[in-house]
């Protein structure tokens, strides 16, 4: 097990070498969407603040108990589970990305290179976002408003502990991240829609495995959605191509 375990470790450096080869050759690029989003952006990020707050507090955890008690689902969930772990991810999109680059597949190869960059730049914004929110995961506390929660993390001698990185979900946004230019890039919506039901059941499994409350899945497939949405037409032009 030692030895699979250094195995998928090296895998996952070896990908991240590959992102970045992958960035610079097809030229991938930030851009800020908060300032293409304007005032109107900021009014809707606003109101679904307000939004997520109330639902944190009525809903978050009446919502999660109801669905851990589906236990007909719990294998399903296990598997779903896996999707957004960047152990498994990430050599398997870096897979993606080398084999389409090696038998001359244009469109797959930029796709696949949206998928490396984006899945591990939102993956590592997002850990700051966790250690600063610094949330109890529900296996921690059953208290769906334990946010900042550092002097119990300092207590308990857990201050980068994942137990208080729950918001929002890191798997989530990965598997969003990840999946999102596949989705987009295929013009049957209905198609698009069945897509974005994989990293969608992710975040559910994160929910029913007890890892996470409803509000960090939610928080989670927009971020990694929408930060993947921003690059993925910032080089559409390429993609179609």
């Amino acid at each position: 097990m030692e030895f699979y375990r250094i195995l998928s470790y090296l895998l996952v450096l070896a990908s991240f070498i590959i992102i970045i080869i992958s960035a610079v050759r097809n030229k991938i690029t930030l851009s800020c969407p908060i300032k293409k989003a304007g005032k109107k952006g900021i009014i809707h990020a606003m109101i679904f603040g307000v939004f997520l707050v109330l639902f944190i507090i009525f809903l978050d955890k009446p919502l999660k108990d109801l669905f851990q008690s589906l236990s007909a689902i719990e294998p399903f969930m296990k598997a779903a589970d896996h999707v957004g772990n960047g152990r498994y991810q990430y050599p398997v999109l870096a897979f993606l990305f080398v084999t389409a680059s090696i038998f001359s597949f244009p469109k797959l190869k930029r796709i696949f290179a949206v998928s490396l960059f984006s899945s591990v730049v939102a993956g590592l914004l997002n850990q700051i976002l966790k250690f600063v929110t610094h949330r109890a995961k529900p296996y921690i506390s059953e208290n769906p408003l334990d946010f900042f929660r550092f002097d119990l993390s300092i207590q308990m001698d857990k201050l980068l502990s994942v137990d208080f990185k729950s918001f929002a979900s890191g798997h989530t946004v990965i598997a969003f991240a990840a999946i999102t230019p596949i989705a987009l890039a295929v013009k049957n919506k209905a198609l698009r829609i069945l897509i974005l039901l994989i990293p969608f059941s992710t975040g559910l499994a994160r929910v029913y495995l007890n890892k996470h409350w409803f509000s960090d899945v939610i928080v989670g497939a927009l971020i990694g959605y929408y930060f993947t949405k921003n690059i993925f037409f910032s080089t559409s032009d390429q993609i179609q191509n």
